[in-house]
């Protein structure tokens, strides 16, 4: 193998790092749907280029999202080290709110691929560690014994939903307002740290 070809291999797994990373930056910054075109800007490299890389959007978008997947499921598998069983599923719940709140493309990107999982295989990493979490609480008594699966699914769409604005406000309020949630759902109420919304946030909240 001569130096000019080297040289073109090392250009190649260099642009395509490149491409990777305004993807990713752009698609957490504007959502799934931004033009390629902007991507290519962001990398400093003509639409072709990334075209040469990623054929497709949905090539683009899995890989710009692969690693994403496995750092999500990395955060959930440190929250369910703890031995403790209650703490264990708060602490994983409030990690996964905290991620979604500061990156809605991978919410929609998640959400995109849920009903066909097959073509994306990184998501069953993801998607097997938030069961087993659930399972685990479920199975250790965590949760109030009228409370099901589903209830625990519909409160985390809400907290989702709402996430974004409270961590704008301040860690500490998203993590306020995650733990008063979760006390409707486990058999035992945690410490609220944190403060409430000041009367005038709270009346900005309800103007959204």
């Amino acid at each position: 193998m001569n130096a000019t070809t080297i040289k073109r291999r090392r250009d190649f797994r260099e642009n395509r790092e490149v491409i990777l990373n305004a993807a990713d930056q752009t698609f957490k910054e504007l959502g799934l749907e931004v033009p390629i075109q902007q991507v290519a800007v962001r990398a400093g490299v003509g639409i072709a280029t990334v075209y040469r890389h990623f054929p497709t959007r949905d090539d683009l978008l899995e890989a710009a999202f692969a690693l994403r997947v496995e750092e999500h499921a990395n955060v959930i598998a440190a929250a369910q080290a703890e031995p403790d069983h209650v703490k264990a599923f708060r602490d994983t719940v409030q990690a996964m709110t905290r991620l979604n709140a500061e990156d809605r493309a991978f919410n929609a990107f998640i959400a995109g691929i849920h009903g066909n999982p097959t073509k994306f295989p990184g998501f069953m990493l993801f998607g097997t560690a938030f069961l087993d979490a659930f399972t685990r609480a479920e199975k250790n008594g965590v949760w109030r014994e009228d409370v099901a699966y589903a209830d625990m699914i519909v409160l985390l769409i809400g907290l989702d939903e709402i996430a974004p604005r409270l961590l704008a406000e301040s860690e500490m309020t998203l993590t306020r307002y995650v733990d008063l949630s979760l006390d409707g759902i486990c058999r035992d109420r945690a410490p609220v740290g944190g403060k409430p919304l000041s009367s005038s946030r709270l009346l900005a909240f309800t103007k959204h």
